[in-house]
């Protein structure tokens, strides 16, 4: 059973800091929602910390487009949420398959996430920002360790005007194992091809994408491009990059601009 569990108050909550809530264990988290008065334009960045390490990484305003992506809210002044499972899929437990489950040891390999916190760097122009409560929403804690983790690497290229390569999205390590959605920060991107080891295995112009996602039940926002391997629903449908030696973004753009991108992996915990 899911309970929703107010959580212990941010500690470092001002403009220019980070806020940071240590989130206690043991348990699993599928999400978080913050009670405060931040803009999302004024959060730079949000970090999920498992283990002192940062598996998730983006900015509030890629937390807005990555709810509203999925048919949820963006931040509206008073509340935000950050989705640790992945949503609008159609089976629940593979939704649910990417929740963090702290506190639990896997006695073949060790692995346990043993510390989770979230830290949320705040720009320093906010005006008297406050977190006033936080929340979890939470389940018992599994057995037989971390499972899953869904990862988010947040990367930057400077784009080209005409055909351009990005061969720098990570690959073949213990947690970049399956890519399963890839949001791109792009005004000028007009088609799309992902190449595996000199293979096509995606491609579409970006007007095709917008049309094929909407009919997936998916939201596309403006002034962002997203590779969605899961757009119909079922979460098995990933990019696998395991043994990938080569792994290129191959674009084409109507003109230069630094384009951030946001990559989505499935993979476990390094330790």
């Amino acid at each position: 059973m899911r309970q929703t569990i107010r959580l212990a108050p941010a500690e470092g909550v001002a403009p220019g800091q980070t806020a940071t809530i240590k989130l206690p264990k043991p348990r699993t988290y599928h999400a978080f929602v913050l009670a405060t008065n931040i803009p999302t334009s004024k959060i730079n960045e949000v970090r999920v910390m498992a283990n002192a390490k940062a598996i998730m990484s983006f900015s509030g305003e890629a937390l807005d487009v990555m709810n509203e992506f999925d048919g949820l809210q963006a931040g509206d002044g008073s509340f935000v949420r950050i989705c640790i499972d992945q949503t609008g899929l159609k089976r629940r437990d593979l939704e649910e398959l990417t929740a963090l489950n702290i506190g639990s040891l896997n006695p073949k390999t060790g692995q346990i996430i043993d510390s989770l916190s979230l830290e949320v760097d705040i720009d320093g122009t906010a005006t008297t920002p406050a977190i006033t409560n936080a929340y979890a929403i939470q389940s018992p804690v599994r057995e037989g360790g971390p499972g899953m983790i869904r990862s988010l690497r947040r990367l930057y290229a400077q784009g080209l005007a005409g055909r351009w390569d990005f061969d720098k999205l990570p690959k073949g390590t213990r947690s970049h194992q399956w890519i399963s959605r890839i949001f791109i920060k792009a005004a000028n991107i007009t088609d799309l091809e992902i190449e595996r080891d000199g293979r096509t295995v995606w491609e579409r112009t970006t007007a095709l994408n917008d049309f094929m996602l909407a009919d997936s039940e998916r939201s596309p926002q403006a002034g962002w491009v997203v590779v969605d391997f899961s757009e119909d629903g079922y979460g098995e449908n990933k990019l696998d990059v395991r043994t990938a030696q080569d792994l290129r973004l191959k674009l084409t753009s109507s003109g230069a601009e630094t384009v951030e991108i946001l990559a989505e992996y499935l993979g476990e915990l390094e330790v």
